[in-house]
Order: structure tokens, then C-alpha cells, then sequence
């Protein structure tokens, strides 16, 4: 079974039980397979991009993570409602060293290929719990004016 709303088609398999499949697609062309029972409603990028540094110095608070990891932990703890490709996670990462709010360090792996792993400096630490009072604060006024807790 196929459908189509806004660039989103659903590939659904019969049977009893309906595995789903969503396929995005963006004004580049490029494809994205997610499945649908699993997938809350993506937070669109504009919003989403924002909310980087907390997501990643949050994650990296609680261990030493390389780039895929992060961007996969991102997806998974979020639900899927959160997502960051590898291509705007880096320049982030970057820019949260040059801060001196995470350190970095190439480790090699089983498979040979080094992986540069990340993690949050006293500096960082120190950092972490301001932004989470202002993106609380954020949400506060946000609700307050208009009412998207009961949204």
C-alpha cells in the first residue's frame, strides 16, 4: 500500500501485522528511509538546529561519544523527533572545541578505521546547566504565550 502527503509516502506491507516504512525526500533529492511506527513527528530543522548544543553537551555529560554515535543517540533518545545529519553535526562539534567546551582525541578501532571521540571539559560541565535553565525558561514562556504543553 502506497501514499503520499507533503514529500512523505508510506510503503506499508499487508499482512497481520503492518510494518510501515517513511520515506522523506528534500528539495535536494535526497532520500530517507524511517520506520513509521517507530518515528514521532520529526521536529522541523529550523527548530531543530538550535537545540544541537544542548543535545550533544548533554549526551557527551554522560560519556565520551564519536560523531556517528552522537548523531545516532540524538535520533534514538529523542524518539526520532530529533535528527542531525554527520554534515551539521561536525561544524558544531568544532565549534563547541574551539569554546573549550568539549575536548577530542583519535582512537583506533577493530575495524581500522580511527574515530575521533568527544568529550565535555570542566569548562563544558560548567556550561551545561545554564543552558538547560534557558531552554527551560524558553519552553516556560513559550507555553505562556502559547499554550503548546496542551497542544
Amino acid at each position: 500500500m502506497r501514499g503520499t502527503t507533503n514529500r512523505q509516502t508510506y510503503f506499508c506491507a499487508s499482512g497481520p501485522t503492518r510494518h510501515c516504512t517513511k520515506v522523506l525526500s528534500t528539495n535536494a533529492g535526497f532520500l530517507y528511509r524511517i520506520p513509521a511506527f517507530v518515528m514521532k513527528k520529526l521536529i522541523p530543522s529550523k527548530i531543530a538546529r538550535g537545540s544541537a548544543e544542548l543535545a550533544i553537551l548533554s549526551l557527551l555529560d554522560q560519556q565520551a561519544l564519536y560523531g556517528f554515535e552522537i548523531c545516532r543517540l540524538i535520533e534514538e533518545n529523542s524518539g526520532g523527533a530529533l535528527r542531525f545529519t554527520l554534515a551539521s553535526l561536525y561544524p558544531m562539534l568544532y565549534e563547541l572545541e574551539k569554546r573549550g567546551w568539549l575536548s577530542a582525541r583519535w582512537e583506533a578501532n577493530q575495524e581500522g578505521r580511527d574515530r575521533r571521540y568527544y568529550r565535555l571539559t570542566p569548562e563544558g560541565k560548567k556550561q551545561l546547566p545554564s543552558l538547560r535553565r534557558e531552554w527551560h525558561a524558553f519552553f516556560v514562556a513559550l507555553d505562556r504565550l502559547a499554550g503548546v504543553s496542551h497542544a
